[in-house]
């Protein structure tokens, strides 16, 4: 398979093994993620819709027998441990709407809500993070945990400014690379407030002041955690 961007045209590349030519492939199932050659992720978004939809309705026809702390439970292990696997690499793709769209559902399934109504306040009182806010979440705890991957401005820079504790974003060269893990994780980490990011030597007060901040705020968008000011 050869990775190109959508703009680009593919090579037609003859590779043999054993005398027998391979097939070149748009996509492939991975360690449970499905990749295609641009990276969209829509291929592997449209393999777990399926089960979210199933989850959705295993949700409502237990929704009349159990509590909503149990069907808490239920949601995490048929639709969370769906949604989150993976999440840090296509989690802020155009197609994570759709799965964005059937959180809602599972969530207004909990609550008993109608179709029209707003789940912000749902997501807070059932301490759940939105689908963005738990990309966030789990993007920036890829940062802390890998921290030797993620130089700071001090390290790289000897004169010292404001932001010279905050790590040292790359130049991007391609909209894709700014889609992508370690930017994408730096730029996060880089707009969290400086309260949360005082505590990263901290690992378990770190992860519980960060999950508290992005549970009490409930964002809906990166755009929206990107924008925000106390």
């Amino acid at each position: 398979m050869q990775f190109t961007t959508k703009n680009k045209i593919l090579h037609n590349l003859n590779i043999e093994y054993n005398n027998k030519m391979i097939i070149q492939a748009n996509f492939v199932k991975f360690l449970g993620l499905t990749l295609d050659f641009t990276l969209s992720w829509k291929q592997h978004i449209d393999a777990i819709i399926p089960k979210l939809n199933k989850a959705c309705y295993i949700i409502r026809k237990l929704k009349l027998h159990l509590s909503t702390t149990v069907l808490k439970m239920v949601y995490h292990a048929f639709f969370h441990s769906v949604m989150s696997f993976g999440l840090i690499f296509w989690g802020n793709c155009t197609n994570s709407r759709c799965v964005f769209k059937l959180q809602k559902r599972a969530i207004r399934i909990i609550m008993g809500a109608k179709n029209r109504d707003s789940c912000k306040e749902f997501f807070k009182l059932l301490k759940i993070l939105p689908l963005y806010a738990q990309y966030i979440y789990s993007l920036i705890m890829f940062v802390v945990t890998n921290r030797n991957l993620f130089p700071d401005n001090a390290e790289l820079y000897s004169i010292k400014t404001r932001n010279s504790h905050n790590l040292h974003l790359p130049l991007p060269h391609l909209t894709k690379y700014q889609k992508g893990v370690h930017y994408a994780g730096v730029r996060l980490f880089n707009h969290l407030p400086a309260y949360i990011k005082k505590s990263t030597n901290e690992s378990k007060v770190f992860k519980k002041t960060l999950k508290k901040f992005l549970m009490n705020n409930s964002f809906y968008s990166v755009d929206e955690f990107i924008n925000f000011t106390e």
